[in-house]
């Protein structure tokens, strides 16, 4: 009977020591994200919709969140490689589901077209068939161009979102391609004089919803996986989740 004690307490301080050390790996966990405003930004404090919501949903678990800022490609290549331990925001594809483990969706995003009033100006006629007629901007790496492309859209790729809407504004494009939050924020921060020149249609496309992506790699990715689904459900029900969305 002593015997069967013993064993029972050498196992039991067993398990608590390798939980404790499976606790205290993840006390810190690195995230590897990049520049998209107004959903995450080095430039502006390290805050954005989508990283709020991350730090908030990690540290109702008790985790810490450490931010790495890369451009995209290296912020996926990092973690394709195991150098960090999640990457966000990113839209569910067929490709990355084979590499990495998807959260529950963070933040839903819809697309918009942008364009200028004085070009289109009853919003009533700016219908599918027309849009087809004209150019759309895609800003580079924006997945959902090649969607549109595949909807018989012609679109012309953009360097980056602000020089999308210089291209607008000069008429080397009808539309723009963007969601609608970060070009709503765009137009307030560099063109607030010009606000009431832009007008804004939702795009043809069905609203894609973000996620943290984790290295299947690591060992902690389990994890890490449910304990940022259960704290994003907690600051959900608590209504944190959307207080914080509110700032924007």
């Amino acid at each position: 009977m002593n015997r069967i004690r013993v064993v029972s307490v050498v196992l039991l301080a067993l398990i608590m020591l390798t939980y404790g050390r499976a606790v205290s790996a993840v006390e810190v966990v690195t995230v590897a994200t990049g520049e998209w405003e107004p959903y995450v930004s080095k430039s502006n404090g390290g805050s954005g919709i989508c990283t709020d919501i991350v730090k908030a949903a990690f540290a109702a678990e008790g985790i810490k969140v450490e931010f790495q800022f890369y451009p995209w490609k290296r912020a996926l290549r990092c973690l394709m490689q195991a150098g960090v331990d999640g990457s966000f925001p990113w839209v569910k594809r067929d490709e990355r589901e084979k590499l990495f483990l998807y959260s529950d969706p963070i933040y839903e995003m819809k697309a918009s077209l942008f364009y200028l009033k004085k070009r289109f100006k009853d919003h009533a006629d700016i219908s599918s068939d027309v849009i087809k007629k004209y150019l759309v901007g895609v800003p580079l790496g924006y997945e959902l161009g090649n969607d549109l492309k595949q909807m018989g859209y012609k679109c012309e790729p953009v360097p980056c979102i602000s020089n999308g809407f210089e291209m607008l504004l000069k008429g080397r494009i009808d539309f723009l391609l963007e969601s609608d939050d970060v070009g709503r924020y765009l137009i307030k921060e560099s063109y607030s004089g010009l606000i009431s020149e832009f007008g804004e249609i939702a795009a043809p496309l069905k609203s894609e919803s973000l996620h943290l992506l984790l290295c299947k790699k690591r060992n902690n990715s389990k994890y890490l996986l449910r304990m940022f689904n259960k704290g994003l459900k907690k600051i959900k029900s608590s209504g944190k989740y959307a207080k914080l969305i509110e700032k924007y």
